[in-house]
């Protein structure tokens, strides 16, 4: 090893790399400059086709410390794993290609875990535009900042069957995001899954559920890239796809734990996929084959597992809309059956929207702005209850939509009927704003418009910010 380090190894630092080369010199710069000495650095290639595997060879010849394992693409969950394997560290830390350390990240981080004999140590992480390199400020900075973590004060050594709430509202699945005693992964058979994406979540909750010892640590250890440009379609499409199964393996693994903590993990779950399901359709992405895969998913569900935590969850709606749905179209309830969906639907929805719709006059004409969570309830809730009839319904993301035998059409579509009101439900105020002054600007009153964001829906929350 580099300068003749003698010493147990303290820390293995796993990093899958595939097509890396923009940011992967930072990164192992951060790593090989902390002044910390004992550690393993296993950074695994993971097929790349860029000069990442030459930037690994490069670093290697110039740090002992650093080993290089070469695998076909098979994606960062089985890259982690042959590190797992390959590891000797007392501890172990997940840092991705495009990441970097904070400086003493490490000495801080071991010296907390060691002396406080910790399982699975939380750390903070700072978000940055990759774009840009400027800080992420906000609530995604307070989400990495773990500030909902800490109801105990931090430091402070629980186990998951202590408080699981701590750890479930709005979870930071990331591997990054924690340090992991490697006897404690060994000798519980903890790995990750060979899917897609979301392979962390099942990561997360095999570690939490099975830690006595754990701990949130009030300081930064990385700094975490999010690549807005790397959101594209067909990435978010692929990432929940993988929901269904990681939705499986985490009730299937976790089926052991007490009733209470296993309905919150799959609440949580479930608000996240719901959660997904709804960016997909926002960003219009959604396809025929997801949304088969959805109903399948909902008429496969066994309710009685999360029936007690369903009322009021975030992605309950979702749930009894596309129910509703499928017995619609496939006809397979009794009449006395449908009914009661549907009164069990129409509960729900406005138990989601915080108060009626008052600013709708009954029977009036309507065209409805937005096919988002919003739109998609607002509608539902006005098919059930009749208050008013639906002309026309726009969204920016009509096209795609239209091929779901949605009835969505354009927004340029809204002067080619008559109507009373213009309902936007974007719950966004500076987007609803852009699009009433789009509206006034194309010779509608302003008085006919309704902005959601400003009037019934006012303080309402849907979905989830659970990635």
């Amino acid at each position: 090893m580099s300068e003749n380090v003698t010493q147990t190894l303290k820390i293995s630092i796993i990093i899958p790399v595939y097509n890396a080369e923009r940011f992967l010199r930072q990164c192992l710069d951060s790593v090989i400059t902390q002044p910390m000495k004992e550690l393993d650095i296993i950074c695994v290639d993971d097929g790349s086709t860029d000069k990442s595997p030459q930037i690994l060879e490069e670093y290697a010849n110039r740090d002992s410390r650093i080993r290089v394992i070469h695998q076909p693409n098979l994606h960062a969950g089985i890259a982690r794993n042959k590190g797992i394997e390959a590891a000797t560290g007392e501890y172990i830390h997940f840092l991705d290609a495009d990441d970097y350390l904070t400086d003493n990240a490490y000495e801080k981080a071991y010296k907390l875990a060691h002396e406080s004999k910790i399982d699975y140590l939380k750390v903070k992480a700072h978000p940055v535009d990759a774009s840009t390199g400027d800080m992420i400020k906000g609530l995604m900075a307070e989400r990495y900042a773990l500030d909902m973590l800490n109801p105990l004060g931090y430091d402070n050594v629980f186990s998951f069957a202590d408080h699981p709430e701590i750890l479930t509202t709005t979870p930071v699945y990331a591997p990054w995001s924690g340090l992991y005693r490697r006897k404690f992964i060994v000798e519980n058979n903890i790995r990750f899954e060979s899917l897609w994406a979301i392979n962390d979540h099942s990561f997360y909750y095999a570690v939490i559920a099975r830690a006595r010892r754990i701990m949130v640590a009030d300081f930064f250890v990385l700094y975490y890239r999010m690549n807005n440009a790397g959101s594209l379609v067909g990435n978010i499409a692929k990432r929940f796809v993988c929901n269904f199964d990681s939705f499986r393996i985490i009730s299937e693994d976790c089926s052991f734990l007490p009733k209470r903590i296993y309905e919150l993990i799959l609440n949580t779950e479930l608000a996240c996929m719901f959660n997904e399901y709804n960016n997909v359709i926002a960003k219009g992405a959604l396809t025929k084959q997801m949304q088969l895969l959805i109903r399948d998913f909902v008429c496969a569900l066994d309710f009685s597992l999360v029936a007690d935590v369903s009322e009021g969850a975030s992605w309950f709606p979702d749930y009894l809309m596309l129910k509703h749905e499928v017995a619609v179209s496939d006809g397979a309830l009794s009449v006395t059956e449908e009914r009661e969906l549907a009164t069990a639907l129409e509960k729900a929805l406005r138990k989601a929207i915080p108060s009626s719709l008052e600013n709708v006059r009954k029977n009036c004409r309507t065209v409805l702005y937005g096919a988002g969570a919003n739109g998609r309830r607002l509608r539902k809730l006005i098919q059930l209850t009749g208050l008013c009839e639906i002309v026309l319904w726009v969204d920016k993301s009509w096209e795609a939509l239209n091929e779901l035998n949605l009835p969505i059409s354009s927004p340029d579509n809204i002067l080619d009927v008559q109507f009373d009101t213009v309902l936007i439900t974007v719950l966004d105020p500076l987007i609803a704003s852009e699009i009433k002054g789009w509206l006034v600007e194309k010779g509608i009153p302003g008085d006919a418009v309704i902005t959601i964001s400003d009037s019934c829906l006012q303080g309402g929350q849907y979905g989830t910010t659970i990635e």
